[in-house]
């Protein structure tokens, strides 16, 4: 869990950043060479809060969109330890809204992209993601798009513990989106299954004490 890291002391993490070129300004051959730098250290403390100190740098403001789908392809692939990547990805997500919207879309999509085939160990950072896009969409009035964007967000996975009432508030959501499009069919299927957690919420001897 990103909760159990704990930050490495100030000296090892400035040691260790000393040696790497500046990431948010170098070459693609930098970067390469960056990324490739940060795979060999050897303690996982460091080496996330370096790849959070290289991503902070490719965000910073103008951030450049290949520099950052680089780096993003270089975390989600094999040569990054999952418990490493998926932290680093979840920091990610939750800074894309410091990108104007279309770098917020493009990042965010590619990000969907390459983790695709390991989405399930991804998924706390994707369904954020998806929340971010979603957004975006809603912005430019594609309400059927971010419909379908929020409804691939996986509510019954159980890997993350969700509240009935986020499933319910999601699904209505959903069906609002869809309705601006007078997508009806899509719609009631939401609602259908926002009414089925609603019953069963009322249903449950815990909710009638």
């Amino acid at each position: 869990s990103h909760s159990e890291v704990s930050p490495q002391k100030p000296t090892a993490a400035r040691d260790v950043q000393a040696g790497l070129p500046n990431l948010s300004q170098g070459t693609m051959a930098d970067i390469s060479r960056s990324l490739e730098q940060l795979v060999s250290i050897s303690d996982q403390r460091v080496k996330i809060e370096q790849y959070k100190t290289a991503l902070t740098g490719y965000l910073s403001a103008p951030a450049d969109t290949a520099s950052l789908q680089a780096f993003v392809e270089h975390v989600a692939g094999e040569a990054v330890p999952l418990s490493v990547s998926r932290v680093v990805l979840l920091e990610l997500a939750q800074k894309l809204p410091s990108l104007p919207a279309a770098q917020r879309k493009t990042i965010g999509l590619h990000v969907i992209d390459r983790t695709a085939a390991r989405a399930t160990s991804f998924e706390e950072a994707v369904s954020t993601i998806r929340e971010h896009i979603a957004g975006v969409y809603e912005e430019e009035e594609e309400w059927s798009e971010a419909a379908r964007m929020l409804s691939a967000i996986p509510l019954d996975s159980g890997i993350r513990q969700l509240s009935n009432d986020y499933k319910v508030e999601k699904y209505i959501k959903i069906a609002m989106l869809f309705l601006q499009d007078d997508e009806s069919v899509n719609a009631e299927q939401c609602i259908n299954k926002a009414s089925l957690l609603l019953d069963a919420e009322t249903t449950d001897p815990a909710h009638m004490l």
